[in-house]
């Protein structure tokens, strides 16, 4: 999460595109998420399985907005279209970040 919120810093900050809040609640959120895992241990136990349902299923959908919002700001920074998800192979590498890293970064690096 942290690279994903350093990149999306560094992205906005060049061309100051706005709705970024709610990129940083999510970003926040998912780093608390892990380190409540962390200290809990499980969410399978009966006295947390309503939380837990509904910390993960929140988790999934701020994964996803994490990420299509940097896909975006990559697209937005180089000038290209982003109608129709254009941003799928942005979205697609950052998902499966340790291969995606190597394309998508030197293209990052290009845009400073």
């Amino acid at each position: 999460m942290i690279y994903f919120l350093s990149i999306g810093e560094y992205l906005q900050g060049i061309r100051g595109i706005s709705g970024h809040n709610f990129f940083r609640v999510n970003c926040f959120y998912l780093v608390m998420f892990t380190v409540l895992i962390a200290i809990v241990g499980d969410f399978a136990s009966e006295e947390f399985l309503i939380v837990g349902l509904v910390s993960v299923a929140y988790a999934l959908l701020a994964i996803v907005q994490v990420i299509d919002h940097v896909a975006i700001l990559i697209r937005t920074n180089e000038r290209k279209e982003l109608d129709n998800f254009k941003q799928r192979a942005e979205f697609m590498l950052l998902f499966f970040w340790p291969v995606g890293i190597w394309i998508l970064q030197p293209r990052i690096n290009k845009i400073s």
